[in-house]
Parts: C-alpha cells; structure tokens; sequence
C-alpha cells in the first residue's frame, strides 16, 4: 500500500502505527478529551480499538473501512492530535471525517490548519466527492472548526450536528 502523508505550514500527519499505541491510548481514555465525543473508554477497550485501527491501516484505501493519521507538530516532532476518514460503504467516493487533539494544544489554531489540510487532502489525493463530520450541539469549539474549514451545515434535529463538505 502506498504512503499517504502530507504536511501544513506547521503540521505534518502519517498512518497511524505500532509505535502510537500509548498516544491513541491516553486520547481516549482522557475524560476532558471525550467530553463531546463519547464517553472514555478503559485502557482495554481503548486498546482493542488500537488494534482494530491498526488492522485497518494495513489495508488499502479500498478495503479499509477507516485510516486514522496522527498530527505531529513539525518544530517540536510531538504528537498532537489524530484525525480519521471512515469510508462510507454505500458510496465509495465519501467518508466521515473526525479528529482528537491534546488538551495542551487545543485553542492554539492546530485543529483549524490540521482539518483543513486533511479534507484538502481527502478530496484530492484520495478523489473523495464528499466527506461528512459531525459533532455535538454543546461542542462549540468543534463548531467554529468545522465552519472555518468550508463545511456546510445539514439539516439535522438530533442531538449531533452534520456537516458536508464536496
């Protein structure tokens, strides 16, 4: 399988891989950090994830049904947040974006310049058409990033909010 990687100005990401484990780990068991997004889950859970995550890296961009890159801060070489592309099975041209970021990085302008370069990345390098995200009503940090980013807001009357983007 090939490489997919890219950079921003002050961000780099990669595949996720064995050495991330601990990092992928502690962002999902931190209950400040799944605050909006699930409840944490405990250190095997969140373990099992790792490994089915792992699995998915492995495999190509048409077989996998998610890929989950880290964000590496390039001055420092620090790993500051994940983002993933959940393939929509029913379409194969568009998938669900998401992302997890540090506590000690959030409010900084990573998340902005990090989504935007992945969604960027995922319409062109990987021919997405369409690439969906959702987040909670309350989240409104995760609201002004998704906007920033170009996505538009769907109709929705459920507690979580959807946005688009093609």
């Amino acid at each position: 399988m090939q490489e997919y990687e890219f950079e921003t100005e002050r961000l780099k990401a990669r595949l996720l891989g064995i050495k991330d484990k601990d990092f992928f780990i502690s962002l999902y068991t931190d209950p400040l950090i799944m605050k909006y997004i699930a409840k944490p889950l405990c250190k095997e859970k969140a373990l099992l994830m790792f490994d089915n995550a792992l699995k998915n890296s492995s495999l190509s961009f048409v077989d996998a049904k998610q890929h989950i890159w880290l964000i590496i801060l390039k001055s420092t070489n620090q790993l500051i947040g994940i983002q993933s592309f959940t393939y929509n099975t029913d379409e194969n041209d568009s998938a669900e974006a998401g992302m997890i970021f540090c506590r000690n990085v959030q409010k900084k302008g990573f998340a902005v310049e990090a989504f935007k370069g992945f969604i960027d990345f995922g319409l062109s390098v990987m021919a997405l058409n369409k690439v969906f995200t959702y987040c909670s009503r309350g989240n409104e940090a995760a609201i002004k990033v998704i906007v920033k980013t170009g996505f538009k807001k769907l109709d929705s009357q459920s507690e979580l909010l959807g946005f688009s983007i093609s």
